[in-house]
């Protein structure tokens, strides 16, 4: 039987670099229906074929927590990338919308792809994120960790 002795954790983490803006997730029904360009109706009806409501399943705590799951488990099949405050190294209530330039993942085996881009095209990329939420915040390239 072997014994470990030394640092032991059962938690991962990830490093990221993103070039993006930020934007409040206090209303996370606003976030979702802008990321995933979906109306009202479409996230209810997400929803009831996600089986993700009970008697109470008009109520904004229930969409609002509906929209927060798919914030986090739907990332992946949005047009730009997102990084979630709270379990990373962004601030709390905030998302960074943009373009991830790095971003490694625990035991990850994969290299990272050979790529060239300009600042200015990324730029004007993330400039027309910006126009669907109405925002002027200014372009950052934001570093850090994020639990997974």
């Amino acid at each position: 039987m072997k014994v470990r002795t030394g640092f032991v954790s059962n938690s991962s983490s990830s490093s990221f670099v993103i070039m993006g803006f930020e934007i409040d997730n206090s209303n996370t029904i606003e976030v979702v229906k802008t990321l995933f360009k979906l109306s009202n109706d479409d996230i209810l009806k997400q929803m009831k074929e996600n089986d993700y409501y009970s008697k109470h399943m008009g109520t904004k705590e229930n969409i609002n927590n509906f929209c927060s799951d798919l914030l986090y488990e739907d990332k992946e099949n949005l047009e730009c990338d997102i990084m979630i405050g709270g379990d990373s190294d962004i601030p709390d209530d905030t998302i960074v919308v943009g373009k991830s330039l790095c971003h490694t993942k625990p035991y990850d085996t994969d290299y990272l792809e050979k790529s060239i881009t300009t600042v200015s095209d990324l730029t004007e990329e993330i400039k027309e994120l910006q126009k669907r939420f109405n925002n002027n915040n200014d372009i950052k390239i934001y570093t850090g960790t994020e639990s997974c």
